[in-house]
């Protein structure tokens, strides 16, 4: 949790917020650990360990709220400077984050970065032996987060979250033909990956990639691969955001406890997830956070709020979703841990799914997510990539093609969902889905 030295200094500063006369004092505090390794060529690449402390303040003065943030709680009596004069509240007094040298004695990651940089070497030397020619990242990412609340109310309220991943980019050649791949796995601080599987997963995803054709234009039936699926709805969740509804940006408005997807489709928002990456305990407001659905059985079972956006709607209260996107922010809507998934827990294998098709294709890539969505009329176009199925079997690889469809319509005409649930990168939101059967969308290509 957040060191007591730091919590001292926290309260040494509201004493003299109050003694100059603020009241309504509020911190939010945000110690963060973690390192990065990174192999190339059976060598160490790049190694660092970071550290920072980030810290938010706000007050009230003669009913003008003040605000600023900071990298260091060592100077209180600058933090009140900046706060009494209002146009300097906008100014940020960033820092590098701070940088350790890795082989520094008493660094409490020393012994995990070398068992790390082992299974890097292995993961590395695995995608060679299995294909790849290049392996140009194999990269491991560890952060852990201590995050403390202090609201005017004179309560603390303490979270902690932790995650490890490993990222491996493979590229193959043939016949002067180049496709690459990536894959990525979250694993337990402490615990080794399993690197050989994950580097066999990338060089065959590769290589599978190669001598890719441009599809006719038309009209296919499509099963979005697990990765493509979560980016897919990482991208749509603000629609069921209480704030993007009551703006007039989400088509939901007034559908909570109506059917808006198959009744194949649960939603769930888990902060205590196996495995998720948001383990959380309250939100950025010091709301209790718990498990929820968003969507049961294809009914809208649960719209997202913060404190303000419940306040403007009509007898609702917060769900534990004010979140700030970074610590200098506002607090918006956010999500601990999403999760798509059959709501008889009976996913179907990707095979099976593939036999159902018989014949249409697998998009096991897209680029330009964020460009090529709409959440208002839910309208996409995206460009992608994946594999031909042809008499229910993996056929020959397809790219440089436009899928475009609506993700409202995509909800309510899914046919099958999968049993093979996969997570968004460390950048991306905590979500994760399986591969889906989501019928017939248009395609765009030769």
């Amino acid at each position: 949790m957040i060191s007591m030295e730091n919590k001292q200094r926290a309260e040494e500063l509201r004493r003299l917020l109050e003694w100059e006369g603020f009241c309504r004092v509020q911190f939010y505090l945000q110690e963060q650990y973690g390192y990065e390794v990174n192999v190339f060529s059976q060598e160490t690449d790049r190694k660092s360990i970071s550290q920072e402390l980030r810290v938010f303040v706000e007050a009230w003065k003669n009913e003008q709220r003040y605000y600023t943030y900071a990298n260091s709680l060592e100077s209180p009596k600058e933090i009140v400077g900046r706060l009494k004069a209002p146009e300097q509240s906008e100014k940020s007094q960033d820092q590098e984050e701070e940088q350790i040298d890795p082989c520094m004695q008493g660094s409490p990651y020393l012994e995990e970065i070398q068992c790390v940089e082992g299974s890097l070497k292995r993961a590395e030397h695995a995608a060679l032996e299995n294909g790849a020619d290049v392996v140009n990242e194999c990269a491991c990412y560890h952060q852990r987060t201590e995050t403390a609340i202090y609201r005017s109310d004179q309560q603390w309220f303490e979270d902690r979250g932790e995650y490890r991943y490993m990222g491996i980019s493979a590229i193959a050649r043939e016949d002067g033909d180049v496709a690459t791949a990536y894959c990525g796995a979250y694993g337990k601080p402490g615990e080794d990956f399993s690197p050989e599987a994950l580097a066999k997963k990338v060089a065959g995803e590769a290589k599978a990639r190669l001598h890719s054709i441009v599809l006719s234009s038309g009209t296919y039936k499509v099963i979005l691969k697990n990765e493509v699926m979560a980016e897919i709805l990482e991208a749509y969740l603000p629609i069921f955001y209480g704030d993007v509804m009551q703006d007039g940006m989400s088509r939901l408005k007034g559908q909570e406890k109506k059917k808006i997807a198959s009744e194949r489709i649960d939603l769930v928002e888990d902060p205590k997830l196996d495995g998720g990456r948001e383990t959380r305990i309250i939100d950025d407001e010091g709301t209790v956070v718990q498990k929820k659905y968003i969507i049961r059985e294809g009914i809208f079972e649960t719209a997202l709020y913060h404190n303000a956006s419940a306040k403007e709607a009509d007898g609702k209260q917060s769900t534990g979703n004010g979140f700030k996107s970074d610590f200098r922010s506002e607090i918006g809507t956010g999500v601990t841990n999403v999760e798509m998934r059959r709501s008889d827990g009976q996913g179907k294998s990707l095979e099976e799914m593939m036999r159902s098709v018989a014949e249409g294709i697998l998009v096991t890539g897209i680029d330009g997510t964020f460009a090529g969505v709409d959440t208002r009329t839910g309208r996409f176009s995206l460009i992608s990539k994946g594999i031909v199925i042809r008499h229910g079997k993996k056929a020959e690889a397809f790219s440089q093609v436009t899928i475009s469809g609506n993700f409202y319509d995509m909800l309510e005409q899914i046919l099958e969902i999968g049993n093979d649930p996969e997570d968004t990168p460390p950048a991306a939101l905590s979500v994760r889905a399986p591969s889906v059967y989501v019928g017939n969308l248009t395609v765009s290509g030769k």
